[in-house]
């Protein structure tokens, strides 16, 4: 990540969410829904317990509010390299999570296969491409032997994404990553993709709250606001 984006989330790390709610008001939610429903993907897709997780550019740590009463038992750390969205993390106080910072670049301030699942929600848009590869190069080996890396970003199919995207002030450097180059980088990587799914393809208001049901059964269609990719390590890394 440029270090412009870096003093960017710095600027906005106080202000963040009250910026973010105004920026997606169109979809009939808050910000918070957004980190809220990422990790019920997770939980649905995840068929054995998480004991330690990582948030990889976890911002302000709203995620995090969410993460003991979704994966109760569950090791929360959080990592970003804006030092002002760590201390505002930090100050939500939540028992059970930790936040740390580190250099853009530089190497993660964690062991070799520290985790079991790590979530990388909506960075890779604001990563130059030509750093994309050694992002997930730093990121494939902190996960356990079948550990299982996600990857969230917005959909460049979803005309409203796209408006919401343009719209937004700390969005304004960002590049909309296709699928087809997350699961080109995740394979390059030594990772396993298993599963790419749309969500989010209803706003949240009464006119469509009979169709949110419908959702789940759309995760095929590539009209959903973000999608997500599902990858795993193989019991021996090679990259």
């Amino acid at each position: 990540m440029p270090t412009e984006a870096v003093s960017e989330f710095d600027c906005f790390a106080d202000n963040y969410r009250l910026i973010h709610s105004e920026n997606v008001r169109i979809s009939g939610v808050d910000s918070a829904y957004f980190a809220r429903h990422k990790l019920e993907q997770i939980r649905r897709e995840e068929g054995e317990p998480i004991v330690d997780f990582l948030d990889f550019g976890c911002g302000d740590g709203m995620l995090a509010t969410f993460f003991g009463e979704l994966f109760p038992g569950s090791r929360y750390t959080g990592f970003d390299i804006s030092p002002e969205s760590i201390r505002v993390a930090s100050c939500r106080n939540l028992c059970g999570c930790r936040f740390v910072t580190g250099e853009p670049f530089g190497r993660l301030p964690f062991e070799p296969e520290s985790f079991d699942v790590v979530l990388v929600s909506c960075v890779f848009h604001h990563i130059p491409a030509c750093q994309w590869p050694e992002t997930i190069e730093r990121l494939a080996p902190l996960l356990r032997p079948s550990g299982r890396l996600y990857i969230f970003e917005h959909n460049p199919l979803n005309p409203v994404t796209r408006y919401i995207v343009s719209t937004c002030v700390f969005d304004r450097n960002a590049v909309l990553v296709w699928p087809k180059s997350i699961i080109r980088l995740l394979k390059a990587g030594g990772l396993t993709p298993r599963s790419e799914r749309y969500v989010l393809f209803f706003p949240r208001i009464r006119p469509f709250l009979p169709l949110l049901s419908l959702e789940p059964r759309l995760g095929w269609l590539p009209m959903g606001a973000q999608y997500y990719i599902r990858a795993e390590r193989s019991q021996s890394l090679h990259t």
